[in-house]
Parts: structure tokens; C-alpha cells; sequence
């Protein structure tokens, strides 16, 4: 959906528009991604939302284990998870 972080990255505006989209649409999968599509839970559910949250973590995590500097990619996927607590009250 065209997210995107760090350096050449999207502005912060621009990313949570793409997230508020990630968590209200209904996701659409060919035959063999069903169990995939499915782990993402119904638009605007707890699954979903936790789901997102759990992505934006693991990406974190995944990013400080590399070589090179993705602080900048880290920084924004830290602040999206902030802002997705903080606007969809994320449990």
C-alpha cells in the first residue's frame, strides 16, 4: 500500500494516512495467501490492529539485528506504533 520509512522514506502524515487505510480496508488475496489474509483479522478489529502493531515491531527489531543505520527507518516505525497506540488504543 506503499509504505514506506526511513531516509528516502514517507513523511510521517503521509505513512499514518497509509496505516488508517491498512486498518479500515477489507484485504483481498489470491488462492494461495487465504491463511496469510486471514491472520490480519477483519477491518478496524483488535486482530487487526494488533497484527499491524506486531509488523511494526518485528520491522524495529529486524532493522537494529543489520549492519548499517536504519535509525531513521527504526525512528519512524517507533513512532508509528506510538501513534497507533495512542489513536486506535491499541491493547
Amino acid at each position: 500500500m506503499g509504505y514506506h520509512v526511513g531516509r528516502n522514506g514517507l513523511a510521517p502524515a503521509a505513512r499514518r494516512a497509509i496505516l488508517e487505510q491498512v486498518f479500515q480496508v477489507e484485504l483481498v488475496a489470491s488462492a494461495d495467501a487465504i491463511d496469510y489474509i486471514q491472520e490480519w483479522g477483519a477491518p478496524r478489529s483488535q486482530q487487526r490492529l494488533n497484527k499491524m502493531a506486531n509488523c511494526l515491531i518485528g520491522f524495529a527489531r529486524a532493522a537494529r539485528r543489520r549492519s548499517g543505520d536504519y535509525s531513521g527507518a527504526t525512528a519512524d516505525w517507533e513512532s508509528d506504533l506510538e501513534w497507533l497506540s495512542e489513536n486506535f488504543h491499541l491493547l
